[in-house]
């Protein structure tokens, strides 16, 4: 151990994989929303006639919202219980990155759940009727500012292990 720390946080490249992982995660829905936008400009897709029935948003609207009410409370959850085993484990780097990683993965889930919704709003001409579409990129921002309050830093890495093993 240095300055208190286990070995493991003095080897860059352990770090440098948690967040090139974590930043996987939330730069593929980045691409995607970057997709989603580009569809829902006016013109970019040929909508065919508009027929009888078609997808109820309000209700994928709320759908979104309701896996965001849930899944943030969860991915708290599971990011924290990953935090208590930090002081049981020999390897409390690779801890580190399965807290983030299943944290993000769940976060990623309900974000894209919602940039499809507003893709499939987009294909179906159905944005510019009925703006409430937008809330489905509540899940995506969340994740954003997430990621840019808690990125994997090496000093939040070891002001994580200092607050989780009392050390």
């Amino acid at each position: 151990m240095s300055d208190g720390y286990p070995e493991e946080f003095n080897d860059k490249t352990q770090v440098l994989a948690i967040q090139i992982l974590v930043a996987g995660l939330v730069v593929s829905a980045v691409f995607f929303a970057i997709i989603v936008i580009v569809f829902t400009i006016p013109g970019v897709v040929q909508h065919p006639e508009s027929g009888e029935g078609g997808i109820n948003f309000t209700i994928l609207t709320a759908i979104t919202l309701f896996a965001t009410i849930t899944a943030v409370p969860v991915s708290n959850m599971l990011f924290v219980n990953n935090l208590k085993q930090l002081k049981d484990t020999p390897m409390p780097l690779v801890q580190l990155r399965t807290a983030y990683v299943v944290r993000f993965a769940l976060l990623e889930g309900v974000a894209l759940l919602g940039l499809v919704f507003i893709l499939l709003a987009a294909v179906g001409d159905q944005v510019q009727e009925n703006m409430m579409i937008w809330l489905n990129a509540v899940p995506f921002i969340w994740m954003l500012i997430v990621f840019a309050t808690n990125f994997p830093s090496l000093e939040r890495l070891k002001s994580l292990y200092k607050e989780y093993t009392a050390f």
